[in-house]
């Protein structure tokens, strides 16, 4: 898409997006793609991983300004996550994170499940129920991730600085942060 885009190609989007600012995201999954695409792409500008394994590739470390936001341990244990994956995830972002050769950011959200990072509980709140996304606080949840996700883009994009990437304002979110 990216590639028709910047040839000009026609399309809904054609003409309303600046492809010298893309930034790049991804939850689970999306995440371990997202960090290949960084990775990979030198038109990638930015990028934000949620709770995401991060690819081989990408051990490195990227060019371009990232943010991480993710969980802690003990709260993955809480969803029977094992030890060996618990340690990959936290290995494979912290390394990342501490290798990055632009600002980078890394975020935990204490006392959150996997899904609770994810629009999940707006479409189907079945989900609590079943044990997959919390029964309460997924809305302060909700807005955390919206907010440090606003001030990442804006700042790593169109270089606005927002004081939530310096300080957490939140007691449950710990933030750290690397020029």
């Amino acid at each position: 898409m990216l590639d028709r885009l910047a040839a000009g190609q026609p399309g809904r989007l054609a003409g309303h997006l600046d492809l010298a600012r893309v930034g790049a995201f991804g939850l689970s999954l999306g995440g371990l793609v997202t960090s290949e695409w960084c990775a990979t792409d030198a038109r990638v500008r930015a990028c934000l991983m949620l709770d995401a394994p991060m690819a081989r590739d990408a051990r490195a470390g990227f060019g371009v300004p990232a943010m991480w936001i993710t969980r802690p341990a003990a709260d993955m244990r809480s969803e029977d996550w094992s030890e060996e994956e618990m340690r990959l995830y936290a290995e494979g972002q912290r390394a990342l994170y501490e290798l990055n050769r632009a600002p980078a950011w890394y975020a935990e959200l204490a006392g959150r499940l996997h899904a609770d990072l994810s629009d999940a509980p707006f479409g189907n709140r079945f989900l609590a129920f079943a044990g997959f996304t919390s029964a309460s606080g997924w809305e302060s949840t909700h807005e955390v991730t919206r907010t440090l996700t606003a001030a990442f883009f804006e700042r790593a994009l169109v270089g606005r600085t927002s004081p939530v990437l310096d300080t957490s304002p939140w007691p449950d979110v710990t933030l750290a942060h690397r020029p």
